[in-house]
C-alpha cells in the first residue's frame, strides 16, 4: 500500500499537551513497576472494547520507564477507538485526512490523529501497513529524536 500523508512520522509539530494522556492507566514515562503492577499480563488488553490483533499490544522500556507503547487492532474498531480517545482528550489531538491508494488503485480514507506533548507523541491511524489494521501507540520524546537522527544518517549515507 502506498502512503502519502501531508505530515511525514516525525515532521509533524502541534502544540504541546496540557494534560498527559493516558490509556487505561499507561502514559509515557510511566516506570516499568508501576506499568507490571497495573498490568500484569496483557493478554485481552482492549481499547474501548476493541481487542488488541495480536496476542498483546508492543510494549518498550528504556531506562526503566515506558518508551514506547502499541496497540494494533482490526480497522473496523478504529471509528469506536477513535470516539474514546477524542472523547477523552478532544481539544489535545489534531486530525488529519487524506486519501491513500493500493498498488492495485483501490482509494481508501486514511485519518490520523496526534497529540505532542514534552513527553512524546500519541498517535491514533486508521491504517498502518495494510487495510485492515489501525493502530493506537505513544512513543517518547527520546525515541522520537533517536528515529529522526537514524533517518538523517540513512538520507547521508549515499
Amino acid at each position: 500500500m502506498k502512503h502519502v500523508f501531508a505530515c511525514g512520522l516525525f515532521a509533524c509539530s502541534f502544540a504541546a499537551s496540557a494534560q498527559t494522556i493516558e490509556i487505561k492507566g499507561i502514559y509515557l514515562g510511566m516506570p516499568e513497576a508501576d506499568f507490571k503492577q497495573l498490568h500484569p499480563n496483557l493478554n485481552g488488553f482492549t481499547v474501548a472494547g476493541i481487542q488488541s490483533k495480536y496476542s498483546t499490544p508492543y510494549v518498550y522500556f528504556k531506562d526503566g520507564v515506558l518508551d514506547s507503547f502499541s496497540f494494533y487492532f482490526t480497522a473496523n474498531g478504529y471509528d469506536d477507538v477513535r470516539a474514546a480517545l477524542l472523547t477523552k482528550y478532544s481539544s489535545q489531538f489534531q486530525c488529519e485526512e487524506e486519501i491513500v491508494s493500493t498498488r492495485a488503485g483501490a482509494s481508501f480514507k486514511q485519518e490520523r490523529c496526534r497529540s505532542d506533548s514534552p513527553a512524546g507523541s500519541v498517535t491514533l491511524s486508521r491504517f498502518v501497513s495494510d487495510i485492515s489494521t489501525s493502530s493506537l501507540s505513544m512513543m517518547s520524546r527520546r525515541l522520537i529524536d533517536e528515529l529522526k537522527e537514524k533517518q538523517k544518517a540513512k538520507r547521508g549515507d549515499i
